[in-house]
């Protein structure tokens, strides 16, 4: 066993005192409303806040690297003041008719109440944050670090933040991305130039009820909960985890934590860090089927940062060649087992799952020169598991012994986590190595490591299904301590991997999840959709959004609380967990359009496998619909109507730089094969 994986942690708070001059309309509810107003426009990326007599807009820009909030008002005075946990000092001056705020901290080397890491020698990264406040006011920079402003009706707040992670000179480089980024008009012009078009990529419109797009969000949730005929409110969930991915993971940022980037506290639950043995992998299900690709640079990125500590780490505890991540990671790109227990911590799949992330996005591309920077980082891990498998009593080989994340079964009386080999261990490996040899036939590359793929897959120890018609978790069917466990580890082959096909295993998938149950954490509520999905069950699906959208009032509500979703939408693990906004969103993509590759012995040229709506609710919300800009396998952009009863109609487009491609597309019962050649919309209509 290991250490524990370093912290995310917020720098700091800005907090803006105001001298309210609002007017009152009235105390009843109604009035209540036109007196305040506060919301989020997903498609701009713009938050704001509206009171009679004010508006403030808020915005994160990618482009510019800032934070800015802008304010339109009747005269009034405020006070910008900053407030940390971290170690550090602040202060703020006057240059060319603006006030400017510094703050130079350091992060410590352990949470509040844990033992300093010698090893870091007490110290985390340094990090400097400037701001720059503009008015059309009176502005005073005062000794005591804050900004005040008089009588302005227009302010504009602009801030950023480096480390010293990311640069030498970080206290440099913050002021110059500050003085780069300019007034509120050309950063807001900026963002919108970028932001929009992102999110524009795909639109989806359900039977919805346009009047309760204008409910407070909070009233929508506790209203869906009596009656989900709210698909509007699907619509919304579906988008904001699309919105969420874009503002969390992009360009040469660090990949989404398991907070994504929004963690308020010191001491952030599970350390606000990389749990890879789902979560990780999660957060970017939504990526390509929703037309993101861009937000997997930052997970590419860690990916081949963690092939490299990965070496030694197997080297270390395996005398083995390859790479290996397990349970955790953090900034430092740790890949050994933590602190605590097996169930967790010794679990070697995180590299091959991580593979897995890299492959689809191919998958989804057809990208070759992509493919080429990655095939090493895949190569490596598939070379890992080769080596440590084991001969089984039975001829075959597996991971032996292994764990199935954090579930335990009962052996002897005992509740115990570790068995000669596991359902999702060997899953990973077995996916791995398809998918080394099918990159070596890509490239045409005659190595022994395709052969020695080749060799072990054909010998993996199958899957097998119990006496009671389930999948089994582990090697035996042994009694199990949880069994609704939040947990589907040993489902890995039905999704996100595409192994299961088998008629009689896809049943026993169906019958692990009827055992698991309906209930769970947020993101598990999430995998499930997507596993319910890929089993074509659209009904059993909704049944799973509706649990999703389940309305937590409790801020404090925490694991093992039932899952669902917060007022802000974020999803409540409880507490907050990122993942299951992803998986959300990644799920309903999956009850929409499906998609697999079909490939020649011979190597280059997949056939398209194209499913639309194959899991469809009965619901009225789903009755009819429009989807726009979804992904399909193969480079292939999907656009649908439908109207239950009558006809679907479907425009596929091949993606520029392709060449012609076949395709197989299903509708229900119905079959249409077709060539596709780029850039070309071909029409289907199915009845």
């Amino acid at each position: 066993m290991g250490r524990d994986v370093a912290s995310y942690l917020p720098m700091g708070q800005l907090v803006i005192d105001r001298t309210r001059q609002v007017d009152p309309v009235g105390s009843s509810a109604e009035d209540a409303d036109l007196l305040y107003r506060r919301g989020l426009d997903l498609a701009d990326g713009l938050a704001f806040v509206e009171e009679k007599g004010r508006k403030t807009e808020y915005l994160a820009s990618f482009p510019d690297q800032v934070i800015a909030i802008h304010e339109v008002s009747r005269p009034e005075d405020l006070t910008f003041r900053f407030a940390s946990f971290l170690q550090g000092q602040g202060k703020a001056w006057l240059e060319e008719g603006a006030a400017y705020y510094l703050y130079q901290g350091q992060c410590p080397g352990a949470l509040p109440g844990e033992k300093e890491d010698e090893a870091a020698e007490g110290l985390g990264v340094h990090f400097a944050m400037i701001m720059k406040v503009t008015a059309d006011g009176t502005i005073s920079a005062c000794k005591d670090g804050t900004i005040r402003v008089r009588g302005a009706s227009l302010v504009t707040a602009a801030l950023t933040a480096v480390s010293s992670f990311e640069k030498e000179d970080f206290l440099a480089a913050a002021r110059r991305t500050l003085d780069k980024a300019g007034s509120w008009d050309r950063i807001k012009e900026r963002h919108l130039d970028d932001f929009r078009p992102l999110m524009k990529r795909v639109e989806l419109e359900l039977s919805g009820d346009p009047a309760k797009e204008m409910m407070p969000t909070d009233r929508r949730l506790a209203a869906f909960e009596e009656d989900p005929s709210d698909a509007g409110l699907i619509e919304l969930l579906f988008q904001y985890g699309r919105y969420l991915l874009l503002s969390s993971s992009r360009g040469s940022s660090q990949p989404a934590t398991l907070q994504g980037i929004w963690n308020d506290s010191m001491t952030p639950p599970w350390r606000c860090d990389y749990t890879t043995n789902i979560n990780t992998e999660m957060n970017y299900w939504p990526a390509l089927p929703t037309a993101l690709e861009e937000t997997m640079e930052p997970l590419t990125a860690m990916v081949r940062e963690l092939a490299v500590s990965g070496q030694k780490t197997a080297k270390a505890f395996y005398g083995a060649q390859g790479w290996v991540c397990h349970h955790n990671t953090d900034l430092w790109r740790y890949t050994g087992p933590v602190s605590g227990k097996a169930s967790w911590a010794f679990w070697p799949g995180a590299s091959g799952w991580l593979c897995r992330s890299l492959w689809e996005r191919y998958e989804y591309t057809l990208d070759k020169t992509y493919l080429a920077s990655v095939r090493q980082l895949i190569y490596g891990a598939a070379e890992f598991y080769l080596q440590i498998l084991t001969e089984m009593p039975d001829g075959c080989l597996a991971i032996c012994p292994a764990t199935s994340p954090e579930n335990h079964f009962v052996f002897e009386n005992k509740a115990v986590s570790t068995a000669p080999y596991t359902a999702m261990v060997d899953q990973i490996a077995l996916d791995t190595f398809e998918t080394t040899i099918r990159i070596t036939e890509l490239f045409d590359e005659e190595s022994g490591l395709r052969e020695r793929a080749e060799k072990a897959a054909a010998r993996m120890e199958p899957l097998k299904i119990g006496e009671d018609g389930r999948l089994l978790e582990w090697d035996k069917e042994y009694p199990e301590t949880e069994p609704h466990h939040r947990h589907c580890s040993h489902l890995y082959g039905l999704y996100p991997a595409q192994l299961i096909r088998d008629p009689a295993l896809l049943e026993s998938c169906r019958q692990s999840l009827l055992a698991r149950g309906d209930d769970g954490t947020g993101w598990s509520l999430a995998w499930k959709i997507c596993l319910w999905a890929s089993i074509k069950d659209g009904d059993h699906a909704f049944s799973l959004i509706r649990k999703q959208l389940h309305f937590v009032t409790d801020p404090n509500a925490a694991y093992p609380s039932p899952g669902g979703t917060y007022a802000s939408l974020l999803c409540a693990h409880p507490p907050f967990q990122i993942d299951g906004n992803f998986g959300f969103t990644a799920g309903l993509a999956a009850m929409l359009l499906q998609s697999r590759l079909l490939w020649d012995r011979d190597g280059n040229k997949p056939a398209a496998e194209i499913d639309l709506l194959p899991a469809l609710p009965g619901h009225p919300a789903f009755r009819s619909g429009h989807v726009s800009g979804l992904k399909a396998r193969g480079g292939i952009t999907v656009d649908m109507r439908w109207e239950q009863g009558d006809r679907t109609t479907a425009v596929l487009t091949l993606q520029e730089g392709l060449s012609d491609e076949t395709v197989t597309v299903r509708c229900g019962k119905e079959e249409q094969d077709i060539t596709l050649t780029r850039g070309k919309a071909v029409t289907l209509v199915f009845r």
